[in-house]
């Protein structure tokens, strides 16, 4: 495997926003995430703690991707972060794979995965 290849934060945000694209929010799991990337399930724990620390992830690389809205009017504004939302988990922006705002994410500190546990 090489570099590129490897599993990284980013690489389980990009995937699992590429499973929720194709299959819907409700398939993603630790296992199919697992199954898409070719690893064990387990491996995917050393990246993300569960499900939701993922689901976490992945709302937040969404949401980086949305730009503020200019709109003066409220529901305007509403309108314009509610398409922004839509056309970002619809597709991942031209010349961006989806996650890869994601890169800019910690790895867990090991003191969290004790604590965690």
């Amino acid at each position: 495997m090489n570099e590129k290849e490897r599993l990284s934060r980013a690489r389980l945000v990009a995937e699992a926003l590429g499973l929720v694209q194709v299959e819907g929010l409700e398939a993603l799991s630790m296992r199919a995430l697992a199954d898409r990337l070719h690893v064990k399930a387990a491996s995917l724990y050393w990246h993300v703690r569960d499900r939701r620390e993922l689901l976490e992830l992945l709302a937040e690389s969404i949401l980086d991707g949305v730009p503020a809205p200019k709109a003066e009017v409220w529901r305007e504004a509403v309108r314009s972060i509610a398409k922004a939302l839509q056309a970002a988990v619809a597709s991942p922006p031209r010349g961006r794979t989806p996650g890869e705002s994601c890169s800019r994410f910690p790895k867990r500190s090991k003191r969290a995965t004790a604590t965690s546990a």
